[in-house]
């Protein structure tokens, strides 16, 4: 494992919104670029939802999916195109139940430059967007019960679905991050079909931000290992084992991962996602 270092680095998008709520930072959380498109997830503003519309400017901008084409100078994200409203749909349609609307989108796949499938950590489910129309392919259950770390009882932890990656057979797979209380090895990674068939795929793993694909293998982010609860975020990239509850660290010991792309036989894992400035790129070699 090795921290990318010398990379040419250039803005290629300005002016996203950024805010904070809740004592959160939520801005764009997710891109994708093919040829001269981009599509850029800017995450929702989680039980703040049905306050959206009525703040106006940037804000209206929250918790959409936005598309838009690269120059060769920076483009603002005034010249990106608002493609899907996330937010819009989990205020009018709430499909998990639970109250207040929840919404904060952070992870989509690209299926074609105009149709995108997206994941909604606050609502709970996965909704297919773009030219070809919406609709809503999954929407997960709440985890089993397990005891509150900081009083009587036992909570159900939500599903708080992260990313979503299409799998060679064409399925989708879903990661979770789960709710509180984050529970050690409670995360499942779902295996969803085009028609919204939910299974489980494999389980066993803690606090999974994101998923890629090499070949007919799939790699899951650990944001942390134990629980999200020490504080410590030490976190690693796991080789997923299918129908099991067991995975291999490929890496180890990493600062607060979030991200995983995977280009020929290497890995390039995001680090430093809790600490301002202190944000890298490590590469992993994948055997």
């Amino acid at each position: 494992m090795t921290q990318v270092r010398g990379a040419t680095q250039e803005r290629v998008v300005t002016g996203l919104p950024t805010l904070t709520f809740n004592g959160e930072l939520m801005g764009a959380s997710d891109v994708d670029v093919r040829g001269n498109s981009i599509a850029v997830l800017v995450g929702g503003m989680a039980i703040g939802a049905s306050s959206r519309d009525g703040l106006g400017g940037d804000f209206e901008r929250f918790g959409t999916l936005q598309t838009g084409r690269l120059s060769q100078a920076a483009i603002t994200g005034a010249d990106l195109d608002v493609a899907a409203d996330l937010n819009a749909y989990e205020v009018a349609s709430n499909p998990d139940g639970n109250t207040p609307p929840d919404s904060n989108a952070v992870g989509f796949a690209a299926l074609d430059s105009k149709n995108w499938v997206v994941t909604d950590a606050g609502g709970n489910y996965l909704r297919e967007v773009g030219k070809r129309g919406e609709s809503t392919i999954a929407v997960f259950p709440d985890g089993a019960a397990v005891p509150n770390p900081f009083g009587p009882g036992e909570i159900l932890p939500q599903a708080v679905p992260t990313d979503v990656a299409v799998g060679p057979d064409g399925a989708y797979y879903v990661s979770q991050l789960t709710g509180f209380p984050f529970p050690t090895d409670g995360s499942t990674i779902w295996r969803v079909t085009r028609d919204g068939q939910v299974s489980e795929y494999a389980t066993g793993l803690t606090t999974v931000t994101s998923l890629a694909w090499q070949g007919d293998t799939l790699y899951a982010v650990q944001y942390d290992d134990v629980n999200f609860l020490d504080g410590q975020f030490i976190g690693s990239l796991r080789q997923v084992t299918p129908g099991g509850s067991e995975h291999e660290a490929v890496a180890s010991h990493l600062s607060a991962p979030y991200g995983v792309a995977i280009r020929g036989k290497s890995a390039y894992v995001t680090t430093g996602a809790t600490s301002s400035g202190g944000g890298a790129v490590v590469r992993v070699d994948l055997r």
